[in-house]
């Protein structure tokens, strides 16, 4: 991100020179755009709800190794076989439950193995990736784990 660098293993820097005002001036922008979430900046809470996804992505993932399901997180998905969608779903929303007594509806849905890379297409139409080389399936490596994490020999 223009602005914030990472030293080796040391937290981000704001640099106000690069980013042109103040870290106040820059949270007071972004609570100022957010307003219900306005009184949160700079408490902590978002280090708190990192921890609560975490946890919630390390019991996923050890439910589903415990029953030989490979599961890959990645960002705010799961890559795994198709079919474990609704067991899926069903573990985050009790996990999430159980972790902060709310309910949030957890949408699970299946993309086909073409969608990504249209969608890096069309993108790159649009001048999102300035380098982008459709001849280069490095770009596409999560498509190629959906074809193997989809490969049923049955």
């Amino acid at each position: 991100m223009l602005g914030i660098r990472q030293l080796g293993q040391c937290s981000p820097v704001f640099n106000e020179d690069e980013i042109g005002m103040s870290w106040s001036d820059f949270l007071s922008h972004i609570g100022s755009h957010h307003l219900k979430l306005e009184h949160l900046l700079g408490t902590g809470i978002g280090l708190k709800f990192q921890r609560v996804d975490s946890d919630i992505v390390a019991e996923t993932r050890l439910h589903f190794a415990e029953s030989g399901i490979p599961v890959l997180p990645v960002h705010d998905s799961f890559i795994m076989h198709h079919g474990h969608e609704d067991a899926l779903g069903d573990l985050i929303v009790k996990a999430l439950k159980a972790k902060t007594e709310s309910d949030i509806p957890i949408k699970a849905t299946r993309k086909s193995l073409q969608a990504r890379p249209d969608r890096i297409a069309y993108q790159a139409e649009q001048g999102l990736y300035k380098d982008y080389d459709p001849a280069n399936t490095l770009h596409e490596v999560s498509t190629d784990l959906d074809i193997l994490l989809s490969y049923d020999p049955e």
